[in-house]
This record gives structure tokens, sequence and C-alpha cells, in this order.
């Protein structure tokens, strides 16, 4: 799935393939003078659209297919820690053993070069994301996105596009799902998950903890209040409904006990501790959030 951030530069690299395209096929590039003029022709245009990324550190380059020859803008040279200088360089995208892509991860190196071919050969959209090792060793993480221009039979001869550093993001990322995982294991270790209703939408969210409590997964069981429910013992059946009922209509905090059935017949203690979003009593709200522990030692 493309982000937002990646759609708008799609469409400002579509946008200069048109202005590309216009050009080649208006008869700028209609006789063999003009079709073996060298890249320098097309910097002026591409220097345009460098500076609107140059604010977000963003590197553009322009890959004449037909000469083998990659333009590379200075944001895009220091990108990948080399000379603050533009550069025209010998490059063959869909050569796994080209000079210009051995710095990147090996098994990176095969998606980029595919991305590249799957490109040119069926206009698949070409954003690839992969691992770039710096010159000093560091190891970056760069998104890649273009579009080829194409000959009026087709034939891809020219591909422009940008190149952006997203390691913050993707480290951000990575540690987001360590404190995910981090916080899953707490829950499983306390034997404590968490839950959040939609008392507008009737939308019920458990964590895996709470899934586990009741010795389901979400594969097995469509969570819903309803299903919630399903699991109460008879016995405490009709205090739970009324307790929530109430908690609902007050916006009150809640702390009781129950047994809960699961579907193999084990009765099962839990504690439930409940509130409106926010966490204040006494205020009605749109949602409620609240823990389940599974307290069954406790007592027997």
């Amino acid at each position: 799935m493309v982000d937002t951030s990646s759609r708008q530069k799609i469409a400002a690299l579509e946008q200069r393939v048109r202005e590309l395209e216009d050009k080649y096929e208006s008869g700028a590039a209609g006789t063999d003078e003009s079709r073996a003029r060298p890249i320098d022709d097309h910097i002026t245009k591409v220097e345009r659209y460098e500076l609107a990324l140059h604010s977000i550190q963003e590197g553009v380059w322009d890959w004449d297919i037909s000469a083998k020859k990659i333009w590379q803008s200075v944001p895009m040279r220091i990108l990948f820690g080399e000379s603050a200088e533009e550069t025209i360089s010998d490059f063959n995208g869909e050569d796994i053993n080209d000079p210009l892509l051995q710095d990147i991860y090996p098994e990176d190196r095969l998606v980029v070069c595919q991305a590249l071919s799957d490109h040119l050969l069926n206009s698949t959209p070409y954003h690839v994301t992969f691992r770039f090792r710096m010159p000093d060793g560091n190891i970056r993480w760069i998104r890649s996105t273009g579009q080829a221009i194409r000959s009026e039979d087709g034939t891809p001869i020219r591909m422009v596009g940008s190149d952006v550093d997203i390691t913050g993001r993707v480290n951000a990322d990575a540690a987001l799902r360590a404190s995910e995982a981090r916080y899953e294991e707490a829950q499983r270790t306390a034997q404590v998950g968490s839950w959040e209703f939609n008392m507008a939408t009737g939308e019920l969210i458990w964590s895996a903890e709470v899934y586990r409590i009741f010795g389901t997964t979400p594969d097995a069981f469509q969570v819903t209040n309803k299903g919630f429910l399903n699991f109460v013992h008879p016995d405490d059946l009709e205090q739970i409904q009324a307790q929530i009922g109430e908690a609902h209509r007050s916006g009150d905090y809640v702390d009781y006990e129950h047994r809960i059935v699961l579907a193999s017949g084990e009765v099962r203690w839990v504690h439930q501790v409940n509130s409106p979003d926010g966490g204040e009593a006494g205020g009605l709200s749109g949602r409620r959030r609240g823990t389940i522990q599974h307290i069954t030692e406790r007592k027997l």
C-alpha cells in the first residue's frame, strides 16, 4: 500500500514524464541527432523538479535506458554518501552486477532489479524499498520511486525517479513493534488482557491476551459484545448484563469478577476493570476501555 506522500511523489514524477513525452512527441526528439543528444539536454527541467525535493532531502535521477547512462542530482549523491556534485554514470538497472547497485544489500538488490524490469516490460508501478550500505558502513533504508518514458510503440527510452532516505521511519516502526511485543509479553506474563468497546458502533477490540484467556483466536472467533456474553457463565450472566448496562448509562468506573466458560467446557474466573475512554468515571463517553485478568488460581 502506497502512502499519501508516495502518491504525491509519483504524481509529480508522472507530470515530469508527461513533459518529456510531449517534448519527444512534438519532434524535439524526432531526428537521429536529437535522439543521440546526451542526457544533459534534459537536466534543466530535472533541476527544477530537484529544487522542489531538495528541502526534504530527496534525490532525483534520470536514466537514459538506450544509452545506459544515468544522471544523479546533488541531493541524490549526498543521500548515498558521495561527493556533492551531480554525475552522469554508466548504468544498467536490470543487471544485478552493475557497479551502482553493489552497495545495496544482496537480497534487496535482486528485488530492485526485478522491480525495474517489471516496470519496463509490464508498466508495473515502480516503488521499492531497499537497504543500502553507506561508505562509513552504516545501513540506510531507501525508498525509490520512478516512471518510464516510452516511445509511441511503448518502448521505454528513459526513466526518471527519486530516492528518499526513510531510515528514521523504518527505525520508528521497528521500535513501535518492539514496544508492542514487550507490552504483549507483559500481558501474557501477568495474564492481563486489554479491550476497547465503541458503544456507538458496537465494535469490540481485544488484545492478544484476552483471546488467550478466553481460549480462542481471532481466526476462530469474531469478537462482539454478544459473543463476549456467550462466554459468561449462565449463573453470572444476569448480573454482568445489569452491570454493563448501568455502566453504559452512567459512565461510571466498573470493577467486578465473574466466571467464563470456554469452548472446551473449562470454567475460568476473571477480574474486569473498565471506565469511559480517558479513565474518568462519572461522565458519558462513546467508548469504554478496560482490562481483564485471569484469576482462577486466586479463587480456588
